[in-house]
């Protein structure tokens, strides 16, 4: 299930959705945890769905741990493919189920929360998935940086009557979005030679590691200067205010170790202690604003 890499998209979401109350909008209890239980499903399809198309690459992949080269359910032979197959069916069939009950409480409008659903589970699933198997095509970082934050807060918030139009989702999502991309480019760094072998081709294949580790720093950098600039956004209301006391120190460490790694030889291998560093600078993002407006 690689439950550590839902709490993201969970913390966001509950963001999205306390940020419309933020705006006058009523708390809608059944409505939020329709939303989770769709999220939870489409995550667990999404990742099901990753162990079933990656499995060329992670049977090659000799760097896998905790963070990248999947599950090893499927290489290990501890769950079939028709195990794994039944089980994606099921998640998205409960997914469809909660998005049908969702469209009967939510008090948004039906085009435009249907929309929502719709975009977010195509994105999701369109990591791995064919036609689109955006990861296979230089774009998997780009839209894991879109479903984990923007997309997720996006869809909290409007679920609970908020207009998607707004400007208090997109400013809290777009510094979320940015320090979202360090963590998933960084995946591709140990899969690297195993990704390449099978034509994935990820950011970290098409630019090379070291630029890899450069634009990891690239986009910290842009998500503490983001937050920076949230803090003071008047239509955040000071939910951002406390948000660079946390996130500029921790910047800084990141930057420092990816740059430092950047310089090191270019080789294929695990970096978890540098992934556990950008993984944690995701958390901030959510958790800081959504402590200011409980």
């Amino acid at each position: 299930a690689r439950l550590q890499f839902h709490p993201m998209a969970w913390l966001a979401y509950a963001l999205g959705a306390l940020a419309a109350t933020a705006s006058g909008i009523p708390f809608e209890t059944d409505v939020f945890c329709l939303g989770l239980g769709f999220l939870f499903m489409l995550e667990l399809a999404t990742v099901f769905s990753n162990e079933y198309f990656d499995f060329e690459s992670d049977v090659r992949n000799r760097n896998y741990g905790p963070f990248t080269g999947g599950s090893r359910v499927l290489v290990e032979g501890r769950l079939s493919f028709e195990q794994l197959n039944r089980a994606i069916a099921l998640l998205l069939g409960l997914s469809v189920l909660a998005a049908g009950l969702l469209m009967r409480a939510t008090p948004a409008p039906a085009f435009v929360a249907s929309g929502l659903l719709i975009v977010l589970a195509v994105l999701a699933l369109g990591y791995t998935v064919p036609p689109l198997k955006l990861s296979y095509r230089g774009l998997g970082e780009l839209d894991v940086g879109i479903t984990h934050s923007i997309g997720v807060l996006l869809l909290g918030f409007v679920l609970q009557g908020g207009a998607w139009a707004a400007p208090m989702p997109w400013l809290l999502g777009l510094p979320m979005f940015l320090s979202v991309l360090p963590g998933i480019i960084l995946a591709g760094v140990p899969d690297h030679d195993a990704d390449r072998a099978v034509g994935k081709r990820t950011l970290a294949v098409r630019v090379g590691i070291p630029n890899a580790h450069l634009l990891a720093a690239l986009f910290t950098l842009g998500a503490a200067a983001m937050a920076t600039a949230a803090a003071y956004a008047p239509p955040l209301n000071g939910a951002a205010a406390w948000l660079p006391l946390f996130v500029l120190p921790h910047a800084a460490i990141l930057t420092w170790l990816l740059l430092r790694q950047a310089a090191a030889p270019a080789r294929a291998a695990r970096i978890d202690r540098l992934m556990l560093v950008a993984l944690s600078y995701t958390i901030w993002f959510p958790v800081v604003p959504l402590l200011a407006l409980a």
